[in-house]
């Protein structure tokens, strides 16, 4: 038998169908839009996916084929009714163990097919056969390593999910600690998860030279090489629009990252040129006034810019000020509860 190691699953077909989705809906009527559209129809079709297909049309906005959904139902109602014999021979001449195997059976094909609300209610049927299945099957999954490798599945399932909610110091720490014993395979590959890692948290260099400008974005960024930083991040910001995870937090991650390259540029200074800074990033004066003025208005970038002398100052917070506006407040606070305790006193 293959141990958990050895054991690599194929990636899952939805997520191939959601990504060329996504890619269709960005090249809609473009020179790859056919291929695309047969890679998915050819998937579907395959899987006797006909709820997935429901949502694939309604995803990018045009009708159903009646046909086509009614053939897809057809087969997977076929397969279906193939299943059920097969629980209900399980139940008569086997015992709970293999029950539960055929339950499971119907479940992932549910599940396969695109119907989650089904999926999830014939999953719970096999897990009340868990219990009934005694010792012998638990001990049956902790020798196939079954609790670790759902454990390291899910912590990557949860960093898409913190991705997907901008929680990217959450999904970075998954992320990290999924990389060693990386199995879920089925959700993506090893390079896409390191891709996103890096993204999150730029600490890894392992196969990192596979995945166009992600080095440059990490080196160049540490190495304050910030004209190469910015091309490397333009062909990163390329990658992100087609990306069916995180397209739809490409134009966030744009702006944190600026903010974070622009103050730490401005760290080494007290004040730089405008003609220097736009040189060092590789952009035109005007471009570097327009968008450090626009950060520095949000209070993103502590600086502010003399446009008639060209120079950009950095605003230093002082540390002594802030700690006499932080006495001031406390001591504020005291006073006010010090009043509400004397009028307390004096209504005693």
């Amino acid at each position: 038998m293959a141990t958990v190691e050895e054991a690599t699953l194929p990636l899952d077909y939805k997520i191939d169908v959601l990504r060329k989705r996504y890619l269709l809906q960005l090249n809609d009527n473009g020179a790859d839009s056919n291929v695309l559209e047969y890679d998915i129809e050819s998937l579907l079709t395959k899987h006797d996916a006909a709820a997935l297909y429901s949502n694939v049309c309604k995803a990018l906005g045009r009708p159903e084929n009646a046909a086509r959904a009614q053939g897809l139902a057809a087969a997977a109602a076929a397969k279906l009714e193939e299943l059920d014999r097969a629980i209900a021979e399980a139940e008569e001449q086997e015992g709970e163990t293999e029950v539960r195997a055929a339950l499971v059976a119907k479940a992932q094909y549910l599940a396969d097919t695109g119907d989650a609300e089904a999926a999830a209610k014939a999953f719970e049927a096999a897990e009340a056969k868990t219990a009934g299945a005694g010792p012998k099957l638990d001990l049956a999954l902790a020798e196939a390593g079954g609790d670790w490798e759902r454990r390291n599945r899910l912590k990557l399932y949860e960093a898409v999910a913190a991705m997907g909610c901008r929680k990217f110091s959450a999904a970075a720490d998954l992320l990290l600690d999924c990389l060693p014993t990386f199995s879920a395979t089925e959700l993506m590959s090893f390079e896409q998860c390191v891709c996103y890692a890096v993204i999150s948290s730029p600490e890894v260099l392992s196969v990192i030279d596979s995945l166009p400008h992600v080095r440059e974005f990490a080196s160049a960024l540490y190495e304050s090489r910030y004209a190469d930083f910015f091309r490397a991040f333009a062909g990163l910001l390329e990658s992100l629009r087609t990306d069916c995870f995180l397209h739809a937090h490409s134009r966030y991650f744009q702006r944190e990252v600026r903010v974070k390259v622009y103050s730490q540029f401005l760290e080494s200074y007290k004040s730089v040129t405008l003609n220097s800074m736009a040189a060092a990033f590789g952009v035109s004066a005007d471009f570097i006034d327009a968008e450090v003025a626009e950060f520095i208005v949000q209070g993103r970038v502590a600086a502010h810019i003399d446009r008639v002398a060209g120079v950009v100052q950095t605003a230093r917070p002082d540390a002594k000020n802030g700690l006499y506006q932080q006495t001031i407040k406390q001591g504020d606070l005291l006073l006010a509860r010090m009043q509400n305790l004397s009028r307390i006193i004096d209504l005693d």
